[in-house]
């Protein structure tokens, strides 16, 4: 017989437990031979790869899975004192599921769509072995940039996007210069709604603006007739009413719609000075009632009329991105996880399709299984419902559990709403022959004061009075009817919400204390919170132990501001960014470093560097109070060469080793190097998993083909957020996170620190009906009840989360929160708490009393610190490593020192072309070299200028002296040849011949090794052969002298 299951499971019920139960019993009833499905005859009742459970996560599929092992084996062995199958049963399915672990059929929702596309790839149009892509960013960044890229040639393109971003500025109301991340950001989220709607919107300008300018005339027309009747009649309008009908008469097409409490009057008197009253007629009323419906209707069209008439060019630009997202998806072989679903529906909305997939499967599906039904999305559960429907249409059944007060992921398509309208779906409901509905009555997870404080509070949302109150309160500004349908809403989410305690739980305790603060503005409610939180914290890490305290927070922002304090009172953590590398300071420092060795000029990286206490100040020695006050000195160069000159001793012995090899090194190298002669590790041994997962990060770049200084840092730019360090769950810390990570997990302790929330709507754009035409309209309030309904989801996600943070605690609950929240839009949270909670004279609420047997965490030992005096040594980078002469000027120096100045003194002779115009050839010589010198425009003017004499001195010398002036018209510069052992040198210019001369330029003063180098490139063209007796020569251009270096010393 059909089943069909709804099981209502609040929170800590237990319905984790009541999944695996009904997986056990379904494996009870389930047969030992899977037949094969292509047959005509499949064989009656059904085997265990059969059962398939659907929930959200992975790491749920991945406890239920462990869960029915766990059950099974404990059946098998007896020692489940209430087994949901049989020992016989269990010992049976355990070795089958054990052997064909794979086929066990516990995967996410998402797993399960993804397999279907899968099965029906070809009929998609895109390879099978397709790549899902969760972060639709990702695709969305390369499409936007290339639209980017066509605006420079393309006008017209390019007029869209100016169009389409003086729009979405408008909208969003944003002050300052940097809006183009909120323009990207809307041009998806607009690319995303048009997705499904591309070919019934209405975007013409010209069209949208007739329409508009139509119902403009209709409504002034209204108020030229209510303004006409009142002068002819003599009627003396009150003044606020006749300035209406005035700014209503001087309105421009696209002015904001005028506004007054005179326009919502229930009669035309209550518009009219007493001395006027009785000439107020049926007549006035009329026309006054028409003024009235058309201002309502006029509101209602201009929002819808004038949103899409400026947004018209952002959705142009849209449906490009949108097309431009489809080709680059099938290029790529990718597809958004976001679509896989309706991609799914349409391949399964074939009738024949599902037997199909079924045959592709190469198994049947008999029972359906699915958690966390109410974030289930309509999309989702319209690509399902064929397979739900074929369980029902043989015998099986759909058993769904779920909870629509801990909906919290409507931001993402989640809809509640799904959870009770299965029970009377026509193709779901229409197929089982039982259908039945139960709720979980206890809470397993809570104890006994913490059960009560919930139930209390939260259900006074059940209560008619209470949730209208509530509803005035949250939605001040919606109108009558659908505040009270708001609060019915309210009160059927939280119908029957209290819950019963086991028997187990009856004796228990538990303790709540929220506690109001002044509050003020949100910098102020920061502060007073974590000045409390810092009380609280000693008083609970004094009898509890760090792992039993769990911080629930709203944003990472809230987040990062407790792990702050914590750390400061070094109590150890963990939240979601603390495991980041990029959070660590050692490793922001790292990276700092290597991001300065790429691009010297970049000041931020280089105070990064420089300024971290963990490692240049710690191996340089250099007081913190030294460096900040050099920073605040004014300079025009930058911070890099300026430091050079004024701490020449901590650079030439760490930094300057780094800059001359870094062209030399990978990545990799340079990090491990900058670890060791930083002493990274022997300083901070409890930094050593961050450092270690960091190299292993470097290395795997470089293994991926991030080999080089510049394409490392682009990588570690754009995926560093996303790496952390793996940590043993049993770790003794406190855990911070978002509710919305928290859902679904429990902590002895549970605070909640933060309550004033904003509250905005679900969504930024809509579509609009007017009158037989869509229209895409940015959502207004002027739109009436769709904003309505937006807010309100909104408002009720709020309360959802609040039920779910409160929830999580098992023992001892905590919260603060602001009497006042200025500036914060729609404090929700804040104002249930205050309409619900019955606070004493000292603004607190306490109940029960904290638990006695705990115990505090140990001392464990953990690495500190160690403060190792400075070397003063020159640091050696991989001594190893042959010193190769290298041409490079893309790090190779933005600090102008002498061994620069040769280098473009040798650029000069390279650049060198003689034509018999010796003005004209060094004036070239010496502008292209300094060309190749970009750094050289952060020189000083007095030094610009010396060099450029120099420079033309030197090139005017070499020219007037006729034997050298040869050598440059009729030599080769920079030659490279192989020496005998393998190596290759590069000569500064050959002369080639029966008597060849090899030719090598210096500055500066002359140096014995000079000639040793020239004579050897003389010995290796005398081996090569064909050069004769080489000579060879020695050109001082500071000296103006040329030296000839003989074959012998």
């Amino acid at each position: 017989m059909s089943e069909l299951r709804q099981v209502k499971a609040s929170a800590g019920s237990g319905k984790t437990y009541q999944l695996t139960r009904r997986f056990l019993a379904l494996l009870d009833r389930a047969g030992e031979d899977t037949p094969f499905v292509c047959t005509n005859r499949p064989g009656r009742g059904f085997s265990w790869p059969e059962i398939m459970a659907v929930t959200f996560t992975n790491k749920a599929a991945a406890e239920m899975k462990e869960r029915v092992v766990t059950g099974l084996k404990a059946g098998a062995l007896g020692l489940d004192k209430d087994p949901a199958c049989s020992p016989e049963t269990a010992r049976a399915t355990v070795g089958a599921i054990l052997r064909r672990y794979h086929r066990l059929n516990i995967r996410t929702i998402d797993s399960l769509l993804v397999l279907l596309l899968r099965l029906f790839a070809l009929e998609f149009g895109v390879r099978p072995d397709f790549e899902i892509v969760f972060d639709e960013r990702e695709l969305f960044d390369a499409v936007f940039d290339h639209f980017l890229g066509q605006c420079e040639t393309d006008e017209s393109a390019a007029a869209l996007l100016d169009g389409a971003v003086r729009t979405l500025i408008r909208q969003e109301g944003k002050n300052g210069f940097w809006v183009q991340d909120t323009v990207r950001d809307r041009l998806r989220e607009l690319t995303g709604c048009v997705e499904t709607r591309a070919g019934d919107l209405v975007t013409d300008q010209a069209a949208i603006l007739g329409l508009l300018t139509g119902e403009h005339a209709a409504f002034r027309q209204s108020v030229e007739a209510m303004a006409d009747h009142a002068g002819a009649v003599g009627l003396p309008l009150n003044k606020y009413f006749r300035d209406f009908l005035d700014n209503c008469l001087n309105m421009e097409l696209f002015d904001p719609i005028p506004d007054s409490a005179y326009i919502k009057k229930t009669s035309a008197a209550d518009c009219v000075l007493a001395k006027g009253k009785g000439l107020v007629d049926e007549r006035t009323e009329s026309f006054y009632a028409r003024l009235q419906g058309k201002w309502a209707e006029y509101r209602l069209h201009h929002a819808t009329l004038a949103g899409a008439y400026f947004l018209a060019p952002a959705i142009e630009i849209a449906l490009r991105l949108e097309q431009g997202l489809e080709d680059l998806q099938r290029r790529r072989g990718t597809v958004l996880n976001a679509a896989v679903a309706g991609h799914v529906i349409e391949l399964l909305a074939d009738g024949g399709a599902v037997s199909e997939a079924y045959c592709r499967l190469g198994c049947r599906l008999h029972h359906l299984l699915v958690d966390e039904f109410q974030d289930t999305n309509r999309d989702q559960w319209r690509a399902i419902t064929p397979l739900a429907g074929e369980c029902l249409a043989k015998g099986g059944s759909l058993f769904f559990v779920g909870d629509v007060k801990q909906a919290i992921y409507g931001w993402r398509g989640g809809d509640s709403a799904l959870f009770d309208e299965v029970m009377s779906q026509p193709d779901v409901a229409g197929l089982a022959e039982d259908a039945e509905a139960e709720t979980l009555p206890d809470n397993w997870r809570s104890h006994r004061n913490v059960v009560e404080f919930n139930n209390r509070f939260f259900a006074n949302m059940e209560d008619p009075d209470q949730a209208g109150d509530l509803a005035d309160r949250v939605l001040p500004d919606a109108d009558p009817a659908f505040r009270a349908e708001f609060a019915g809403q309210l009160m059927r989410t939280f119908r029957d919400c209290a819950q019963s305690l086991p028997d187990r739980h009856r004796d228990t305790a538990g303790y709540v204390r929220m506690v109001r603060l002044e509050g003020g503005t949100a910098a102020e409610i920061v502060e007073q919170t974590l000045e409390r939180l810092d009380a609280l914290m000693d008083d609970l890490t004094a009898r509890r132990a760090y792992r039993d305290i769990g911080i629930l927070v709203r944003s990472h922002f809230h987040a990062a501001l407790v792990c702050d304090l914590l750390v400061r009172k070094n109590i150890p953590v963990i939240t979601e960014n603390s495991l980041q590398l990029d959070r660590h300071p050692v490793v922001r420092q790292l990276a700092g470093f290597l991001a300065f060795l790429d691009f010297p000029r970049d000041d931020a990286a280089f105070l990064t560097f420089v300024g971290g206490k963990e490692l240049f100040l710690a191996e340089s020695g250099l007081a913190e109070a030294e460096l900040l006050d050099w920073l605040i000195r004014p300079r025009k160069r930058p911070l890099g060469v300026q430091f050079r000159e004024d701490f020449p001793g901590p650079w030439r012995r760490l930094i300057e080793p780094f800059y001359n090899q870094s062209g030399l090194m990978t990545p990799y190298d340079l990090t491990m190097e900058a670890v060791r002669v930083f002493r990274v590790l022997e300083r901070h041994p409890e930094a050593e998993l961050y450092v270690r997962r960091f190299l292993e990060v470097v290395h795997l770049a470089e293994e991926n083909g991030y080999g080089s200084l510049s394409a490392f840092l682009e990588y570690w730019e754009e995926k560093s957020d996303q790496e952390k360090v793996p940590l043993p769950e049993n770790i003794d810390a406190v855990r911070i996170m978002t509710v919305h990570k928290a859902k679904g997990l429990e902590f002895p302790v549970a605070i909640v620190p933060f309550h004033h929330w904003k509250t905005d709507t679900d969504r930024h754009f809509t579509v609009q009906a007017y009158r037989g035409r869509n229209l895409l309209v940015p959502l207004k309030k002027d739109l009436g009840r769709p904003y309505q309904e937006s807010l309100g989801r909104a408002v009720r996600e709020q309360l959802n989360l609040l039920y779910v943070a409160w929830t999580r605690a098992r023992e001892e609950l905590y919260g603060f929160f602001p009497e006042k929240a200025l500036k914060i839009a729609n404090p929700v949270v804040l104002k249930a708490m205050d309409q619900f909670l019955e606070l004493d004279d000292d603004g607190v609420f306490e109940l029960g009393r904290t638990p006695a047997e705990t115990r505090p965490s140990e001392a464990a030992p953990r690495p500190e610190p160690r403060d190792i005096p400075p070397a003063e040594t020159t640091a050696d980078l991989m001594g190893w490593l042959p010193r190769l002469r290298v041409y490079r000027h893309n790090l190779d120096d933005y600090f102008f020192n002498e061994r620069m100045r040769g280098e473009v003194a040798h650029r000069v002779m390279e650049h060198m072309r003689v034509t018999g115009d010796n003005a004209a050839d060094a004036d070239r010589a010496v502008a292209l070299a300094v060309q190749d010198f970009p750094e050289l425009g952060g020189l000083a003017e007095a030094d610009r200028a010396q060099l450029d004499a120099d420079l033309r001195a030197m090139a005017a010398w070499a020219l007037n002296d006729d034997r050298l002036r040869g050598w440059l018209a009729t030599g080769a510069r920079e030659p490279e040849v192989l020496d005998q052992d393998g190596g290759f040198k590069r000569f500064d210019l050959l002369v080639a011949g029966p008597d060849a001369v090899v030719v090598d330029f210096k500055t500066g003063r002359p140096d014995p090794h000079n000639e040793v180098q020239v004579r050897d490139y003389m010995g290796i063209l005398a081996a090569m052969g064909g050069y004769g007796e080489p000579r060879g020569f020695l050109i001082y251009l500071d000296l103006r002298e040329i030296r000839e270096v003989g074959r012998k010393a």
